[in-house]
């Protein structure tokens, strides 16, 4: 319950390195110097440069001033239109966001300043922001993603010939192996892919240490140790493990970085429970605790209280083990109780700030109104003596517009009995062609039928030969391909001459989590997994549930049939207030630019093919847009080729937009 969880202790380690700088006393000092300056500062681009160093320092102490900071900077940065400052801002408000875990938000800021850094050739930023962006798919798990931003963070690195650059960008590719050894263990439970992964790992921190030497930069050298110490010990080298940790400690005592010798005494804790030396773990744990005391650190005062409760259990002492979990459980509370008032300051403080903005948005708008007025009235003058001359101009045409409007209106109403005629026998066609589809369809499956029965009859008539049981499977798949075509030609005449839908509310994330267990036994049979992700418990949609039931097996069944064996489909939920958002995600071929186009007409083969050899009609994304048209929703396809597709899916979900579509059907639907 309370043993170190190395995995996040060495992420931790990894992203202090990666950010370059640790909080000591010496940057206490450097923050309130620039705060002094800042009192002075007039509103110009020097303080927003303030501001943002202000920012850069408080990300590695006191993060809950950071926030409101790096706002009042991006505020500045956009009244007096500093766009270097700007997107500084920027990018320090996605690493606060990543530090928070809030991926997303990260990502639309580091993004946005990317783009900048691009346009500028700005070779130190782009490494940093490559790096940020490596961390944040890192932390989603999205590995291909973060080793193509790492891959750009090295080549930046080795271009500029910058050691320092160099051992982040090993030490960021150790970081990659980590984390992608843990992922096979928890996924897949894959120790032997786990170990080669962390082995991996080792050449490349070995590196960072070369290169951080060479740079001269003692505090990269030492958490790379420390790193190496923790990766070494997971790997069982336990020996290792301890003279890496030492060589860390040597560098952390002489530059007196006392936070991470907490973490170095619980490492040696560590070592020494495997080891079976109980008394030279409980020698560090003293020690760890005595620190975390002096620090005036909670959080690691509570892990070493947990610790301490784990190794008395192991001893047999349930007495001290039992204190000293209710020691970690009193200061799991404070730092709980801590966090959520923290959290609520920083919500004011962000809506203060959004406030602030908000005022002097109108403010700018205010003054903006007054000069539309003036220049309006100027405008307004010259535009009625405009209109005196072109009024005079106008009564000298119109008695000739006037005759040629009488002979167009003579014209247009003769186009418009043609056209009217033309509907007509246009709709009688449509009738007749939708009566001979359904004769048609009715008419071929007595043939499909017989076929289908000969086929088993030839099956049971004897034993046959490998050949002729694939001749026999094929002919099946053949007829069940005809059947599959008919029953979606007959649904999609039904549907088009049907126009009623019956409505009722529906608990959505209950009756998606049904569709995809439906669903689950074909996924199965190629080794394909269903996640589901939805914005809330609760979301509720007011619907045709028979409807809404066809479009999501058409969805579902496309993203299987699409997807390679051993992928994953994503389902997603997203309740924005006045409509649901239903998104499918496969990691199939993706679609060209001309398949998204002919995606939804009729009998369109698109260039993909099905995976594994299945029928495909190409009737169904017509009749899943026909259905979600006939629901008053949406539906769009996003897809990139070799990566794979997501199709969205908007309905509208309130009572007010149930009543426009009952409007719009206009024939007997149930009421909620």
């Amino acid at each position: 319950m309370y043993l170190f969880d190395m995995k996040r202790y060495i992420l931790v380690l990894l992203s202090f390195l990666l950010l370059l700088s640790s909080y000591s006393y010496s940057q206490s000092l450097r923050v309130e110097g620039i705060k002094k300056s800042l009192s002075t500062a007039k509103e110009d681009s020097s303080k927003v440069r303030l501001l943002n160093e202000l920012v850069h320092e408080l990300s590695y102490g006191d993060k809950y001033e950071a926030l409101p900071r790096v706002y009042q900077s991006i505020a500045l940065a956009k009244r007096i239109s500093f766009d270097d400052g700007l997107y500084d801002a920027y990018d320090l408000l996605g690493v606060i966001y990543l530090d928070k875990g809030i991926l997303d938000s990260a990502e639309i800021f580091m993004l946005k300043a990317l783009r900048y850094y691009e346009k500028k050739d700005d070779q130190q930023s782009l490494f940093k922001i490559y790096q940020n962006l490596g961390h944040v798919h890192v932390q989603r798990g999205s590995f291909e993603n973060a080793e193509s931003y790492y891959s750009k963070e090295y080549a930046i690195a080795k271009r500029l010939g910058d050691h320092r650059l160099m051992g982040n960008a090993h030490n960021d590719k150790a970081s990659l192996y980590i984390n992608i050894g843990w992922n096979s263990i928890e996924v897949k439970n894959d120790t032997v892919a786990q170990m080669n992964y962390f082995e991996k790992a080792v050449p490349h921190i070995h590196k960072a240490i070369g290169y951080f030497k060479q740079a001269e930069y003692e505090r990269g050298v030492a958490l790379a140790y420390g790193n190496l110490a923790i990766l070494q010990e997971e790997m069982y080298e336990l020996d290792a493990s301890k003279q890496s940790m030492q060589a860390a400690m040597a560098y952390f005592e002489r530059m007196n970085y006392t936070v991470y010798l907490v973490s170095a005494y619980n490492h040696f804790n560590k070592i020494y429970q495997k080891m079976g030396l109980y008394d030279s773990a409980l020698f560090y744990l003293e020690k760890s605790l005595d620190l975390s005391r002096v620090l005036e650190s909670k959080i690691d005062t509570r892990n070493v209280y947990g610790q301490f409760s784990s190794l008395y259990v192991q001893l047999g002492d349930f007495e001290k083990a039992l204190s000293y979990h209710h020691q970690y459980d009193e200061l799991n509370d404070q730092i709980l109780s801590e966090s959520k008032q923290a959290t609520i300051d920083e919500l004011e403080v962000a809506y203060a700030m959004n406030r602030r903005d908000h005022d002097l948005a109108l403010s700018e708008l205010e003054n903006k109104k007054q000069k539309i007025v003036i220049v309006s009235g100027a405008i307004l003058m010259i535009a009625l003596m405009l209109m005196m001359f072109f009024f005079w101009k106008k009564g000298q045409k119109e008695k000739k517009l006037n005759i040629e409007l009488a002979q167009k209106s003579a014209q247009l109403k003769k186009s418009n009995l043609l056209i009217a005629q033309q509907n007509a026998q246009l709709t009688e066609s449509y009738n007749e062609l939708n009566n001979l589809t359904a004769v048609v369809a009715h008419d071929l499956r007595t043939p499909l039928n017989n076929l289908k029965a000969l086929n088993s009859l030839v099956k049971m008539s004897g034993s046959l030969n490998p050949e002729q049981h694939e001749l026999h499977d094929k002919s099946l798949q053949v007829i069940e391909g005809g059947e599959s075509l008919i029953n979606d030609i007959v649904n999609l005449t039904r549907m088009e001459n049907v126009a009623e839908v019956s409505f009722e509310q529906l608990h959505l994330n209950s009756w998606m989590a049904e569709e995809i267990e439906i669903h689950a036994a074909y996924a199965e049979q190629k080794n394909i997994s269903f996640e589901m992700h939805a914005s809330t418990d609760e979301i509720y949609l007011v619907t045709d549930k028979e409807s809404l039931t066809r479009i999501m097996d058409n969805l579902l069944s496309n993203a299987i049939k699409f997807s390679n064996p051993s992928k994953r489909v994503l389902v997603m939920l997203q309740d924005t207030g006045d409509d649901v958002t239903i998104s499918v995600t496969d990691q199939g071929p993706g679609m060209t630019d001309e398949d998204v186009t002919n995606a939804f007409q009729r009998f369109k083969k698109l260039s993909a093919r099905p995976t594994g050899g299945e029928n495909s009609t190409g009737l169904g994304l017509s009749i899943v847009k026909t259905l979600v048209e006939k629901l008053g929703g949406t539906i769009t396809i996003e897809s990139q080729l070799g990566v794979g597709t997501t199709f969205h899916m908007r309905l509208a979900h309130s009572k007010g937009n149930k009543q426009s579509l009952n409007e719009k059907n206009r024939s007997g639907i149930a009421s909620v």
